[in-house]
């Protein structure tokens, strides 16, 4: 149980780097994509069980994963394009809620109020909620083909990327978890497994979409495109990766509740990261929110002995 907690601890620390590192990376979505899940593919080669994944690549649990996966890629992205990565993180953060309410779980006064005590914290973090999407025009393949400039973005266009932001990163935590249960459904102790089996048709389908794409036209690949292409593919390497092996060993052996609640660590990370690399300023709502979060995760462990 020791070394499971402590996996979705590390998962999460690492995981809340993504948002922050990928944007300095400029790369299109699709690329993005292709280059996370190959190499996750690529890596888990070397760890998996060939018995196993042969036995269960075809199965019903695994095709449910890979709708379910691409899915989730796509509302991941969509969701943090529109929103100010703060609103986006609060929203993301409902998905250990969900799971909760989706094991059917017997919710006491206790696991209640605790819950209630981490969403405080991270309404207290995350206390400006200013909707505002700067950057619906950075890539203009992502964004529909109406919007040419930011100039042109008229107050009702911005109105409805407001609601599409809201309504996608909301659809991206319901995904979150989702996989929490389909991947608990795929019994197996090498977490390697889940990790091949949840992207190996999601890689085959961009894999076949990138190459139309190149005989197309519509990727150019010049020594920029080259540059960003290997940065974020360290960054895949090395942090991605581990960071999602930790998560899917988390999933196997935490339960529901202990799962979810310590989701919330992610939030405080993301916190000092900004602090650390973006040089974000302390203030009382966000020491007291971060608080309030690690004080929900402690009282949930000794309540309930994990």
């Amino acid at each position: 149980m020791i070394s499971a907690i402590l996996s979705k601890l590390l998962s999460e620390s690492l995981l809340s780097l993504h948002p922050i590192m990928v944007k300095y990376i400029k790369l299109d979505l699709l690329s993005k994509l292709w280059n996370r899940t190959s190499i996750f593919i690529v890596i888990s080669l070397f760890f998996i069980n060939w018995d196993f994944i042969l036995n269960n690549l075809f199965s019903y649990n695994v095709l449910l994963l890979t709708i379910i996966i691409i899915a989730h890629l796509y509302f991941t992205h969509r969701g943090f394009l529109l929103l100010e990565s703060g609103v986006g993180y609060a929203l993301y953060y409902t998905y250990p809620i969900m799971i909760i309410l989706l094991s059917g779980m017997k919710l006491d006064y206790k696991i209640i109020f605790l819950m209630f005590l981490a969403i405080l914290g991270i309404v207290l973090i995350y206390e400006e909620f200013n909707i505002i999407p700067e950057n619906i025009n950075e890539d203009k393949r992502e964004i529909n083909d109406e919007i040419e400039n930011k100039k042109n973005i008229n107050e009702t266009i911005v109105e409805n990327y407001k609601h599409e932001g809201i309504i996608s990163i909301l659809l991206c935590a319901f995904t979150e978890a989702l996989l929490y249960f389909v991947i608990n459904r795929i019994k197996t102790n090498n977490s390697w497994n889940h990790l091949f089996l949840s992207y190996f048709f999601s890689t085959l389908i961009l894999t076949f979409y990138i190459i139309y794409q190149f005989i197309k036209g519509h990727i150019n690949i010049d020594k920029k495109y080259i540059d960003n292409f290997e940065k974020i593919s360290f960054f895949n390497i090395i942090i991605a990766t581990l960071g999602h092996y930790l998560k899917y060993y988390a999933i196997y052996n935490l339960s529901p509740l202990f799962y979810s609640i310590l989701s919330y660590f992610g939030i405080i990370t993301a916190f000092i990261y900004g602090i650390v690399i973006n040089n974000d300023k302390l203030n009382l709502r966000k020491t007291l929110g971060s608080l309030f979060i690690i004080l929900a995760n402690i009282i949930m462990l000794v309540l309930y002995k994990a």
